[in-house]
């Protein structure tokens, strides 16, 4: 492998861990420093002119991202923390330099290749996480963020776990769901998906690997997950019978015990002993849009720790819900309730616009915003990339700054 390659797959790997990755997690200021220091090294290591339409295009975001910030933090409650601005705009410029960086510096299909060599090492690695916690299990130990109260089990710093969360039983046997390198399973669940999508509809290389892929899904017991899966594989197999009307016993073999799984798994969360992951979605969900109806035009501005505060003060908990203070797991409510509806609306626009992924558009934004909608996650650089890839063609339409043909 080049030494170029492995400069590209290094960065591709730590901007898809900061959509939620561990490290990100621990030492978000220390990761986000050296990602953005990554890119500009990048840039700078490639040499390349900068073509016309990218730079207006990324004059274009840099303005947009900087009025956003302006406008949310001018008219929030005035108790806002300035550095948090800082940082989201460091998250905007991330996205916005990486965006320029595959641009002018790599062929259009570059980023989704890296992005798939990638997702598939998070998939490997997500399968052996599977199975060490059958040996592993009584050697973890306890890792703590104190700023976020986080915590969960490790082994070695390679093996994420929470067991009094995850821990379940199926014939027997005791395991945790899995998270991966991510801090919950449902985060994991976003990225192995888009790694099914990748592979039943874009790259198409090995039956092997897409059953890997659905395994892997299937560990981290996910209700999005699952259901995504269900999704995906059913528009696989659609698309398929149409093609050769043979198949459709062994569809019908593959998806039945994946459709019931999710069934079950839908019926546990939402009125089952794990019902409370379902009533913390669905309070996040009202008390969120309620917030946003609160500051319709501007919102309450971009600092978590006083979204949190608000919230707490302004609502009581709901059946299911003891904690009020604490973040919204829907991103797009949340973003509703931080800049306001009108800045909702552009950037929701903008990522439907979006040049990533274009073959089966529909279906891969279906996927998006149904795992946006339950993960807060939009706001992180992996994802704002999407969002930033559909923006720069609002403001300058050319086909040197589409990011994709496929």
């Amino acid at each position: 492998m080049k030494f170029k390659e492995v400069l590209n797959k290094g960065f591709m790997l730590l901007l898809v861990l900061s959509g939620g990755g561990m490290p990100f997690l621990f030492e978000r200021n220390m990761m986000s420093i050296a990602l953005f220091l990554f890119i500009v090294f990048l840039i700078l290591f490639y040499k390349s002119k900068i073509a016309k339409p990218v730079f207006q295009g990324a004059v274009g975001l840099t303005f947009f991202s900087i009025l956003l910030l302006v406008v949310t933090y001018v008219f929030s409650d005035g108790k806002q923390v300035l550095l948090k601005y800082g940082f989201h705009l460091l998250t905007f410029v991330i996205s916005i330099l990486t965006l320029v960086h595959f641009l002018i510096n790599r062929k259009k299909e570059a980023f989704i290749e890296d992005l798939y060599s990638v997702l598939k090492l998070i998939m490997f690695h997500a399968i052996l996480s599977f199975f060490a916690y059958f040996f592993v299990s009584g050697s973890l130990e306890v890792i703590k963020n104190p700023l976020t109260n986080y915590e969960c089990l490790t082994f070695k710093k390679i093996f994420f776990y929470m067991p009094e969360r995850n821990e379940y039983s199926f014939f027997g046997l005791t395991n945790c769901r899995g998270q991966g390198l991510f801090w919950e399973p449902g985060v994991l669940q976003i990225f192995l998906n888009f790694f099914l999508f990748l592979e039943l509809f874009v790259f198409k290389k090995s039956k092997w690997v897409t059953a890997l892929a659905v395994f892997a899904v299937l560990t981290t017991q996910s209700t999005t997950g699952l259901v995504l899966l269900c999704v995906l594989m059913i528009a696989y197999f659609w698309n398929s019978i149409k093609k050769n009307i043979l198949l459709i016993p062994i569809a019908a073999l593959l998806l039945t015990p994946i459709y019931y799984m999710s069934k079950s798994n839908v019926e546990e969360k939402v009125v089952g002993e794990r019902s409370t992951s379902f009533a913390i979605r669905y309070f996040d969900l009202t008390d969120g849009f309620l917030l946003a109806l609160d500051y319709p035009l501007t919102g309450m501005g971009l600092d978590d720790a006083r979204y949190k505060e608000i919230r707490s003060e302004s609502y009581s908990s709901t059946e299911g819900v003891e904690n009020t203070e604490k973040g919204n797991s829907n991103s797009i409510i949340y973003l509703m309730a931080a800049v306001g509806i009108p800045f909702t609306v552009f950037i929701i626009y903008a990522l439907f616009k979006q040049t990533v992924i274009r073959k089966r558009r529909w279906l891969f934004m279906l996927f998006f915003i149904v795992s946006i909608l339950t993960e807060p996650v939009l706001l992180k650089p992996f994802f704002m990339l999407f969002v930033m890839s559909g923006m720069i063609v609002i403001f300058k339409n050319s086909t040197q700054i589409q990011l994709s043909n496929s």
